[in-house]
């Protein structure tokens, strides 16, 4: 009974772990809301849900203690920065110069829909402070329960998706409810000043990264 408590208890804090690493309005949950507003909810989901695979992968490496990779997130953050920069900039540029048109949001190929999916990962990827940050709120959990993370990392970690899973589904939510309040004439500029606040805040990633 009482690893079955401290199971569940882990699968609690990984969840709330989960939601307010999440919540935060980051360039993934820009990219999220406008994509979901120009594209539809589906393709939303799909970025977010790419960002929470990348979370378990990351959860995992705090849980788990895997050191090698902490380690080489350590060493090379410069350049994840480097890279979740350019991304964020070139996404914007796309979103800023394309013209989407509501009609076509659901025609959206299997291709695409894999790039979306990857454009989550790859953002959520190149932020090594979300692993630090797994670190030190799994640190926390030990004494609680009176057990090595170890022991019930697996909770955590399925906490940390279901977590950050609630959010993106809360967040496509009300881009959907807000996106159809918007005129159809009126999408493609929020597109647009979305794809600049997405490629300023990838500019200035990018110089901070080579500032470092």
């Amino acid at each position: 009974m009482v690893i079955m408590f401290n199971e569940i208890l882990a699968l609690i804090w990984g969840i709330v772990v989960g939601f307010a690493m999440a919540i935060p309005i980051g360039p993934v949950g820009i990219v999220v809301f406008q994509r979901t507003i120009s594209r539809g909810r589906l393709i939303g989901l799909i970025t977010g849900l790419g960002s929470a695979v990348t979370d378990i992968f990351l959860a995992s490496v705090g849980a788990f203690g895997i050191k090698i990779i902490s380690e080489f997130i350590l060493r090379e953050q410069k350049t994840l920065h480097l890279i979740g920069g350019l991304i964020l900039f070139i996404i914007g540029l796309f979103a800023v110069f394309s013209t989407p048109k509501p009609k076509e949001n659901r025609k959206d190929s299997a291709v695409t829909i894999i790039e979306h999916f990857f454009s989550g990962v790859i953002l959520t990827a190149t932020n090594p402070l979300i692993t630090f940050t797994f670190f030190l709120a799994f640190a926390a959990v030990g004494p609680i329960l009176g057990v090595g993370v170890e022991e019930v990392a697996p909770f955590l970690v399925a906490g940390v998706f279901t977590g950050s899973m609630l959010w993106w589904l809360f967040l496509t939510f009300i881009a959907e409810k807000l996106g159809h309040k918007i005129k159809p004439e009126h999408i493609d500029a929020v597109n647009r000043w979305f794809g600049i606040i997405i490629a300023i805040i990838g500019g200035l990633v990018l110089m901070g990264a080579v500032l470092k």
